[in-house]
């Protein structure tokens, strides 16, 4: 049985191209529809239910993902593009395949390879592939703040006005410029993976932001004292178990 196909691409040469190529396998190709933007592509998808879409990455209204991702079920898919700086290598686990435009007649035939091996390919699967290929290119949050529960009140600490992080007893208190000292119930270990990358562990009771950094003397033993340029001069004492990631945040 061919597998239904719908050709998704905004420029109608590319369209036509695709439908020479795919003439040469009838066997294989069955093309039931076709579509010039993501809306028409979205309601044709999900009105045809095609098996495999030929689907273009740029278009005007909405990119290839988008698309995938408005899609009540996920047809087996495969990516073409005149932009490889998209992440081909997750293309290649995650997908069918992608075609580079302009896409070659030698380079599909790789393709048919590929299809013949996913016939009899667990649907379900599939779309767990495609659920981690969507997760993977939505856009990225820019984390800029971090969220403080006192009381009934939210406080956004900027990580901008964040000098350091310390654990005593069993409190820990985050430290901002002009001295003012924040009390929270995350650990230091939830607080790593919340924070910016400027923020490095050199204690394991103390995190700093390496943007207050005004010095680091050398100390016994592999430690450093660091100096923090926060209008107090506060020293901080590093441990020897964070003694590389310290080099590296000062370029050592």
């Amino acid at each position: 049985m061919p597998y239904k196909i719908i050709i998704v691409d905004d420029e109608s040469a590319a369209r036509l191209r695709m439908q020479q190529l795919l003439a040469n396998y009838p066997a294989n190709f069955d093309i039931i529809g076709e579509a010039h933007n993501g809306l028409t592509a979205i309601s044709k998808i999900e009105k045809l239910r095609p098996d495999l879409v030929f689907l273009d990455i740029q278009m005007p209204d909405k990119n290839g993902f988008e698309i995938l991702a408005a899609l009540s079920y996920q047809p087996m898919v495969i990516f073409t593009t005149a932009y490889e700086e998209y992440a081909i290598q997750a293309f290649d686990v995650h997908s069918v395949d992608y075609l580079v435009k302009p896409i070659e007649a030698n380079r599909l035939a790789k393709t048919i390879q590929k299809l013949n091996q996913f016939q009899g390919a667990n649907q379900a699967g599939n779309s767990h592939n495609w659920q981690q290929l969507l997760t993977q290119f939505q856009p990225k949050k820019e984390k800029f703040a971090l969220t403080i529960k006192n009381g009934d009140r939210i406080i956004l600490l900027r990580f901008e006005e964040i000098t350091y992080i310390e654990a005593t007893d069993k409190y820990v208190t985050i430290h901002t410029i002009g001295g003012q000292k924040q009390l929270t119930d995350f650990t230091l270990n939830e607080l790593t993976e919340k924070l910016a990358d400027n923020f490095i562990r050199v204690h394991r009771s103390t995190i700093i932001n390496e943007d207050f950094i005004l010095e680091a003397r050398r100390f016994f033993k592999g430690r450093f004292i660091i100096t923090l340029r926060d209008g107090h001069g506060t020293n901080i004492r590093s441990s020897a178990s964070y003694a590389t990631d310290i080099k590296l945040a000062l370029g050592l």
